[in-house]
């Protein structure tokens, strides 16, 4: 399991309705090609309504932050998954839990923006989408700028801790196993493009780049390429001179080429620690070394994971919390138990249709004179024959025929016993709109002329 964020974070125009809408929408542009996700995805947690308010609601230029926790094929069943699974679902829940807590070090839930969370499973694994408005409350009532994956080695390393943690309690595979990594690298784009390629049983595209990559493999496993200054001899022989290069990279074009003609390759195979081939596809015991090695870096990251979320709770309870919030402690027995919050996502897929049995029995409505009062049974519930048996019976959300689109409301995060309708937003009386926001995710005190909103717990 790999959690990674995008770049894209302002929201001048219609940013928030295309983040939202490309997280919950069953057909989307990709390269100009329309891709219809089936499964279609499903709504873990938020509501996308509320979401775009939010998003509206932050300061500054950056308005919201997007993430995705990317699982391996062979992390979780995705079938499993979408049938209710209580293992897989429990397991894809602590992951977030755990995604929450590091993101909001520190900061109480009722200060936390609410936050969409989409699962897309038509690629055949799981990912775990997620938007999150760039602020938070401040203890003085006043809404600051807050970056939830904010630059440096610190935030990166407790990130990282996070990952292996969840890797090595679930056995997931771990993203930077130094046996799996790839030779060369493609940028994310094109990666995804010949996947989806794959998928849909289309020619995948080639490039000039691809065409190259795949020629400096193959003269790899040819052993015509045994180190970087073959490498370098390679590349010049066949049209290619060497503009520039570094630790990590090599840069083809010619002197006189402009810059956005020139092309920079990445991987192992042009990294300086190219030396011969057995530093590249390491062998016998230098790979039992190099496993060893990652073992003590897992082990490591995990037990220093309660001092680096310490170290940033305490970071944002001085900036956001002006000292006021109490001191949240947590140990690697919490991180390791189970989820710190009564964050439940839906046993179920609410978008399924309610599956509705004949009941061959049931009395039918008969004709009344005019006037009458309709009485009914309770096999007869204005449907005639139709009941659905109450142990089936779902949530009103589920009673509709259609997946659930990104302008309808769900419960986001709630547990099964809490199925309070959620009340609209826009109403003046109620108060501002982030308190219309605080009292939706956080269960505080309605305000006038405002029904309750049902009950949410807090961390600890």
């Amino acid at each position: 399991m790999l959690i990674t964020h995008a770049r894209y974070s302002k929201d001048a125009t219609s940013g928030s309705q295309d983040a939202v809408g490309y997280m919950c929408d069953h057909t989307v542009r990709k390269s100009n090609k329309l891709v219809n996700r089936a499964p279609a995805p499903e709504i873990l947690m938020g509501d996308p309504t509320l979401i775009r308010a939010a998003i509206r609601l932050a300061p500054g230029q950056h308005n919201y932050r997007s993430a995705v926790l990317s699982f391996a094929p062979k992390d979780v069943d995705v079938a499993a998954f979408n049938a209710g699974c209580a293992v897989q679902r429990k397991r894809v829940n602590h992951a977030l839990s755990m995604w929450l807590e590091a993101a909001f070090a520190g900061i109480p839930v009722t200060n936390r923006p609410p936050v969409l969370a989409t699962t897309h499973t038509h690629t055949g694994r799981m990912e775990v989408n997620l938007l999150i408005p760039r602020w938070v409350l401040r203890a003085d009532g006043k809404i600051r700028a807050y970056n939830p994956d904010p630059p440096g080695a610190g935030n990166r390393a407790l990130r990282e801790a996070v990952e292996d943690a969840l890797n090595h309690r679930f056995d997931w595979a771990d993203p930077r196993n130094p046996l799996l990594k790839r030779l060369v690298h493609l940028p994310d784009w094109q990666l995804k493009e010949h996947a989806e390629a794959k998928r849909q049983g289309t020619p995948i595209p080639q490039t000039p780049r691809t065409i190259l990559l795949a020629g400096i493999v193959e003269a790899v496993f040819a052993k015509s390429i045994q180190s970087r200054d073959d490498l370098l001899e390679w590349l010049t022989a066949n049209g290619h001179p060497v503009h520039s290069m570094g630790k990590q990279h090599i840069t083809i074009g010619g002197p006189d080429t402009p810059a956005n003609q020139r092309m920079r390759l990445t991987g192992p195979i042009f990294e300086e620690t190219f030396t011969d081939l057995p530093a590249l596809i390491p062998q016998g015991g230098a790979k039992e070394i190099i496993i060893q090695k990652r073992f003590n870096q897992i082990r490591n990251s995990i037990q220093s994971l309660p001092t680096l979320w310490q170290k940033r709770a305490d970071f944002n309870r001085s900036r956001f919390g002006l000292m006021r919030w109490p001191r949240l402690a947590l140990t690697l027995r919490n991180w390791m138990s189970g989820p710190f919050t009564p964050l439940q996502i839906p046993s179920l897929r609410l978008d399924r249709p309610l599956q509705i049995q004949r009941i061959p029995d049931a009395p039918r409505p008969q004709p009344v004179p005019d006037g009458t009062a309709i009485t009914g049974t309770p096999n007869s519930i204005g449907r005639g024959d139709l009941a659905t048996p109450r142990r089936h019976r779902k949530p009103p959300i589920a009673d509709r025929a259609g997946p659930v689109g990104a302008g309808q409301q769900l419960d986001f995060g709630r547990g099964a016993g809490d199925r309070n309708p959620q009340v609209a937003l826009g109403n003046p009386v109620r108060g501002s709109r982030l308190d219309l926001i605080r009292r939706r995710i956080h269960a505080l005190p309605a305000g006038p002329d405002e029904p309750g909103t049902g009950s949410s717990g807090m961390m600890h």
